[in-house]
């Protein structure tokens, strides 16, 4: 899970820094899920937001959640709380919970998970 403070902040440090990790992941072959408030509209067309969700599609981290999370008074609805991951083996079942417990609605994502079949030698004796 993770958090990114306001926009104001380094946000492309950030984005590099994510860039790196997921890069290491990748080359590693390892399945990630990542979530949280990346305070990066989804939905914002500025080019601060854009390039930041670019790259990670560039990098294979596929964003999860289509709906907006966050509803203001006299504001548009913006998708701040993002999940991505690299896995399209397992059933995956992303959502927004419509259910004011703050700011943010909460997401979830739901994974059918598939258990390894053990291989087992038959012995010839």
């Amino acid at each position: 899970m993770h958090y990114t403070p306001h926009p104001n902040n380094n946000t492309k440090h950030f984005g590099e820094i994510l860039e790196n990790s997921i890069n290491i992941l990748n080359m590693e072959r390892k399945t990630f899920y990542l979530l949280g408030d990346f305070n990066i509209n989804a939905l914002c067309k500025n080019n601060v937001d854009k390039r930041f969700m670019n790259n990670m599609q560039s990098i294979g981290a596929h964003q999860m959640i289509t709906l907006p999370t966050r509803f203001m008074l006299h504001q548009k609805p913006s998708l701040l709380d993002h999940i991505y991951c690299n896995d399209f083996v397992f059933e995956l079942q992303p959502g927004v919970l419509q259910y004011d417990i703050s700011d943010h609605h909460p997401i979830f994502l739901l994974a059918k998970i598939v258990p390894k079949q053990n291989k087992l030698t038959k012995w010839k004796g």
